[in-house]
């Protein structure tokens, strides 16, 4: 079973022994963990500490008209908190945090997604894979796909392992018109590159404005 917040309460402040809290559902004492006014920072009731000895749950089957009018639409009736520790000071609209065990007959943890992933009668939306690569690769990086042929900016997309683009910071030529040797461009980067000598590099995208320069 989990711990959940019970968010449907009506509270009813007293002294020692005549404070109480209405929920729906039946609780045990075994099963209430704790309950903290949130608007005050007060704790009502915890328990792991001997202060709030004489805390009492009852469970009553049935509707409460003033309370819960049509409690057994969902449940079997309501479970009465009476603290041991006065709560006159509080007041009856004061935010309540009132964590339980899941009831007797919940036997696993339960959850809701968002509103969004289920339809109307609470499915749960799914999007089924039509392949390998709708399964394992729908939200990887195009180039990774082992399966992604095609051009990228007009060059032929690989397998390739991700890593991070190494940034360029100057782009040098010994070039010129009356030369007949073949030119020697150098690249330098802002860190260091890791490649070895004779490893093949691609450079793109430099000067889109300059015909031929990228």
């Amino acid at each position: 079973m989990a711990k959940k917040l019970i968010r449907d309460y009506v509270f009813t402040p007293g002294v020692a022994g005549a404070g109480l809290i209405r929920i729906p559902g039946r609780y045990a004492m075994d099963q209430v963990l704790v309950v903290t006014n949130g608007t005050r920072n007060i704790t009502n009731y915890s328990f792991a500490d001997s202060t709030y000895t004489g805390t009492t749950a009852v469970f009553t089957a049935g509707n409460l008209a003033s309370v819960f009018p049509t409690i057994t639409q969902r449940e079997d009736g309501y479970t009465t908190i009476t603290f041991a520790v006065s709560t006159a000071t509080q007041n009856a609209a004061d935010d309540l945090l009132i964590y339980v065990e899941g009831a007797a007959n919940e036997d696993a943890t339960s959850f809701r997604p968002w509103a969004f992933g289920t339809d109307a009668i609470e499915r749960m939306r799914v999007s089924n894979p039509e392949s390998l690569i709708d399964a394992d690769f729908e939200y990887g990086l195009q180039p990774t796909k082992w399966a992604g042929f095609g051009v990228v900016k007009g060059y032929p997309s690989i397998y390739e392992i991700p890593g991070i683009d190494l940034t360029v910071l100057t782009v040098n030529t010994d070039y010129t018109t009356t030369s007949t040797n073949n030119s020697l461009i150098s690249v330098t980067f802002t860190g260091p590159h890791g490649m070895a000598n004779g490893s093949a590099i691609n450079v793109t995208g430099l000067l889109p404005s300059v015909a031929n320069f990228s």
